[in-house]
């Protein structure tokens, strides 16, 4: 556990369909006023020094070890990712690389005008669309998964898409929820051993992770400051995944148990 000389600010954000591959259950819908607002909120926020996202995962599969992912290389990455075309990626690339020798200033306001500009052109996500905002601004991302639970949780999510409506989707839905809670344990985990005295960081995690409070409790253990910035509605992500209230509110006990 660390000092308390710290801030981590913490979104409850939506997957959009792009982000998903278009292979998602009701959960995951599109939320682009959803994503405005969050985007209001941290043009409002100092620059944080990092950034931790439901996303990046250990190569190594499970270390602890920090994987600090600078502003840079996150942006040339996520070009890659996004850009079909070779042309197209070598020519973006080639910008990203000219800002390497520019003063912080100069290098933050060239690269958000440069992400500005592509975003708009290619199928970024919100998700992407805001990170690339933040990196261009200098924040660093953290790598914060486990990979083999979000390989678990990617396997639980196509299990449970092929199985909507069917006697055994509850059962794939209660094992997907299991495993957000196994990754928000890991995830909390990282940032308690990556977010430093001193410095401020930013959490975008998909609201189901937030169910019954249990990602702000696990941070709030290991003395972690957060601060929730926006409403977390886990209960309507669950309703989505079960199907009905009353599925869910079965759910919630067997995983948390009475009165918890």
């Amino acid at each position: 556990m660390r000092t308390n000389d710290r801030k981590l600010y913490y979104f409850h954000i939506q997957h959009d369909r792009c982000e998903m591959d278009g292979d998602c259950p009701r959960t995951y819908v599109n939320a682009d006023e959803e994503w405005l607002a969050i985007e209001s909120t941290l043009e409002s926020l100092p620059t944080p020094d990092k950034m931790y996202n439901d996303s990046f995962v250990f190569k190594s599969g499970g270390s602890r070890d920090e994987e600090i992912i600078g502003p840079l290389q996150f942006m040339i990455a996520l070009v890659h990712q996004n850009y079909t075309s070779r042309n197209s990626r070598e020519m973006v690339v080639a910008q990203i690389r000219k800002s390497a020798g520019m003063r912080h200033e100069t290098q933050s306001a060239y690269l958000r005008q440069l992400m500005g500009h592509y975003s708009a052109l290619t199928c970024f996500s919100n998700n992407d669309r805001l990170l690339l905002k933040l990196a261009s601004r200098g924040t660093n991302i953290v790598a914060c998964e486990s990979q083999v639970l979000h390989q678990e949780s990617d396997r639980s999510v196509s299990s449970l898409t092929e199985s909507l409506g069917s006697t055994c989707g509850a059962q794939h839905a209660l094992n997907l929820v299991r495993i957000t809670l196994q990754r928000n344990d890991f995830i909390a985990g990282q940032i308690d051993l990556t977010l430093k005295p001193g410095e401020t960081g930013v959490l975008f995690l998909g609201h189901l992770h937030g169910i019954n409070g249990h990602m702000v409790k696990r941070l709030t253990d290991l003395g972690v400051p957060v601060e929730e910035m926006n409403e977390c509605r886990a209960s309507e992500a669950l309703e989505n995944l079960f199907g009905s209230s009353g599925v869910a509110s079965t759910a919630i006990l067997e995983l948390f148990g009475p009165g918890k």
